[in-house]
């Protein structure tokens, strides 16, 4: 028997041209919402669900059996790149449900007359995604690398600062121990 989706995010364009976005969620997951309002915010590669006590006018709907259904045009927009299956999730310490980008998988199967809206090419855009990620990962080990060799040179150079520093105090403590050993030689001639 294949596993259950945890949350499947599905964003349809309606013949009015506006969009509406459908959330499910397995029961594990639906249980996690301890509050009675919920909202969308976009962080880069997650999508987060922020819980709400009250309806504040950002957009929030209410969780019914398990499910979220969005039609402010802002939050369905902020949902289209997520479309998909994740079987990963996470939560904060606040409060805060989400899923990240990665984690997205292809629908397993579709209403027949969606077939063929342009959400459900998710997997091509999950390739994409781990192909651009490749390149900048790439891009940011060679400058980590170059940061890395600067800093090296920079530990160097203050390693044979601080040799030169302990010499000049070594030779100075030196001198000033001479000087007090001459200074108690003369003060008890003198007595």
């Amino acid at each position: 028997m294949a596993s259950r989706y945890n949350i499947r995010i599905n964003v349809r364009t309606l013949k009015n041209g506006n969009l509406y976005s459908y959330v499910s969620m397995s029961e594990e997951v639906a249980a996690l919402f301890e509050k009675p309002y919920v909202s969308v915010k976009r962080m880069n590669d997650r999508l987060a669900f922020c819980q709400w006590d009250n309806k504040t006018g950002r957009g929030e709907v209410t969780i019914n059996n398990g499910r979220l259904q969005f039609g402010v045009q802002a939050d369905c927009e902020k949902m289209q790149d997520f479309c998909g299956q994740y079987y990963l999730y996470g939560k904060t310490d606040s409060g805060v449900i989400y899923v990240k980008l990665e984690d997205r998988r292809p629908f397993d199967r579709e209403v027949g007359e969606y077939l063929a809206s342009p959400h459900d090419k998710c997997s091509e855009h999950v390739v994409t995604q781990t192909a651009c990620l490749s390149d900048m990962l790439q891009q940011a080990i060679e400058r980590k690398s170059g940061e890395l060799t600067k800093a090296a040179e920079e530990v160097t150079a203050a390693e044979n600062l601080l040799k030169e520093a302990q010499e000049r105090f070594d030779k100075v403590s030196a001198e000033l121990n001479a000087y007090y050993v001459v200074l108690n030689a003369e003060t008890v001639a003198g007595e």
